[in-house]
């Protein structure tokens, strides 16, 4: 059987497999080689999903736009819908305005399929659970949340639950469900140790080690983050990096060592900017801004917070803008500055 014959279920194998840089080596391979219109659009798909599990959504960019032509002319509504949720990966990868709307626009194309297929209507919610996360939609990734974990398969579809519990876990935490985010956070750990998946291992683990913080369990939140931050460099993983460079830093100002806390931070602000994350950037910006508030710089605090806002201003990110300006304004208010707060 030739590569072009037996290429792209190879390709898909690899990629379900988790074995992504080989899928995408064989994937060129084969669209190289003279083959049919749907055994192009088919490697072009898993080689683009490839590079969006490693974070290089630029490598991913051009294969996915020759997937979505191929699919259009094989006129396949449902590899067409799988194209579309890849789409909204890339906005969430890149932290676009459009990215929560991409998903749902996603979702609205497998439920209007004939036949839903649940594989993929599960792997939509996923990403618009995570999406809502990263946006601060808390309540609306749980709501989300529990309707994938309704179509979720414990055993066939372990990654996707890990994810899933993970995101749930980021969600509770961040509404101040902290026993049921360490609960969830856990299970993700489990999960992810269980698959050998070390990229969302690391992941999982600054998530866990975050809701631990949130508990006031440092010491249990210490080594959590620190494996995180170990499996990010041995990985060499720069997407999410800022993440838990942050958690490191929130850690290292409730233990008072604020020296340490100022190093993280600024090494997230450099991540983030490094991937124009404008989240990454504004969290780090917020956590430079608490630093100086506890040295009386009145004056760093302020150019740290407005950069912070500037950058959320255009990032679509309204909840995370609100949160922001909250936070600024109580600042301001405890000052004395009741004007400026207002």
């Amino acid at each position: 059987m030739t590569i072009v014959t037996a290429g792209p279920a190879k390709v898909e194998e690899l990629y379900g497999a988790g074995r992504y840089a080989e899928a995408i080596e064989l994937g060129r391979s084969v669209l190289e080689a003279a083959c049919p219109a749907e055994h192009q659009a088919k490697t072009s798909f898993f080689v683009c999903m490839a590079h969006l599990q490693l974070a290089q959504q630029d490598c991913a960019k051009p294969y996915l736009d020759a997937a979505i032509g191929l699919f259009k002319e094989l006129n396949n509504p449902e590899m067409l819908a799988e194209c579309i949720a890849a789409e909204a990966s890339i906005a969430f990868l890149d932290q676009r305005p459009d990215a929560i709307p991409m998903a749902l626009k996603a979702l609205a194309a497998c439920r209007s399929l004939p036949n839903i297929p649940p594989a993929l209507e599960l792997r939509i919610l996923n990403g618009l659970a995570v999406t809502q996360c990263r946006y601060g939609q808390f309540e609306e990734a749980i709501k989300t949340f529990e309707k994938a974990i309704e179509l979720a398969d414990p055993v066939v579809d372990m990654r996707r639950l890990g994810k899933l519990l993970d995101c749930a876990g980021i969600a509770c935490r961040e509404l101040g469900r902290m026993e049921q985010a360490v609960s969830y956070c856990s299970r993700a750990v489990t999960l992810f140790e269980t698959l050998k998946d070390s990229r969302s291992l690391a992941v999982a683990e600054n998530d866990l080690g975050w809701a631990l913080l949130g508990c006031g369990d440092l010491a249990g939140a210490r080594p959590h983050l620190q494996r995180s931050l170990q499996l990010h460099q041995q990985g060499n993983l720069i997407t999410d990096r800022s993440a838990v460079l942050s958690s490191l830093c929130e850690m290292c100002v409730a233990e008072g060592d604020l020296e340490q806390a100022t190093t993280y931070a600024n090494a997230a602000l450099d991540f983030g900017e490094r991937q124009s994350e404008a989240w990454s950037i504004a969290d780090a910006r917020m956590w430079k801004g608490r630093i100086a508030m506890t040295h009386a710089d009145d004056a760093e605090v302020d150019t740290q917070f407005r950069v912070a806002l500037a950058v959320l201003e255009n990032s679509g990110m309204t909840m995370r803008l609100v949160q922001c300006h909250a936070e600024y304004a109580e600042i301001l208010k405890r000052r004395g500055n009741l004007p400026v707060a207002l």
